[in-house]
């Protein structure tokens, strides 16, 4: 854990974009891979997402990361549209993207979903208000999330077997 530690001391976020959205019946976008990740609230409704090939259904109350660099799809499966809460972001630590260093289930049920509601209305009106101080309140709204969505994920985040050599030496 102590390793863990000093990996997120270094946590730098960028928040892209933050919306609370009803989605619309087409709603939809396939086989693409961004280099910023997403996370979805899910407040409503039903639909689909895919990371890497596989399908999740997330429901309400739900936490739904789609990793940076990895080819993804989302779109309708009904006229229960989705209502979410979503944002876009970076996170990288040591110079690493988090979640390509730390991994995580995709979908977690998040065991305080009003405190979360209150952290993504704050992200989503830090990115609606162009004040001068608005961009240091989504990365703290933002960070909120993180350590919510890490912090309820528990015991299922590990460390990636994946990175570079050179990368976990730095890690450790």
């Amino acid at each position: 854990m102590q390793y863990l530690e000093q990996f997120l001391d270094d946590c730098a976020v960028t928040v892209l974009d933050a919306h609370l959205t009803h989605c619309w019946i087409d709603w939809a976008e396939r086989d693409y891979t961004p280099e910023y990740n997403k996370f979805y609230f899910i407040q409503s409704g039903e639909g689909e997402l895919v990371v890497d090939g596989t399908v999740y259904h997330p429901n309400p109350g739900e936490l739904f990361l789609m990793p940076a660099g990895v080819r993804q799809s989302y779109y309708t499966i009904s006229d229960n549209c989705y209502t979410k809460y979503w944002c876009h972001f970076t996170a990288r630590c040591n110079g690493v993207r988090l979640f390509d260093a730390i991994r995580t289930p995709l979908c977690v049920r998040i065991s305080d979903p009003e405190r979360l509601r209150d952290s993504f209305a704050r992200l989503v009106d830090s990115v609606e208000r162009p004040d001068a101080l608005s961009r240091l309140r989504g990365k703290a709204a933002l960070l909120e999330i993180l350590a919510a969505y890490l912090s309820d994920a528990g015991g299922e985040m590990h460390f990636s077997e994946t990175l570079p050599a050179d990368k976990l030496i730095r890690l450790t």
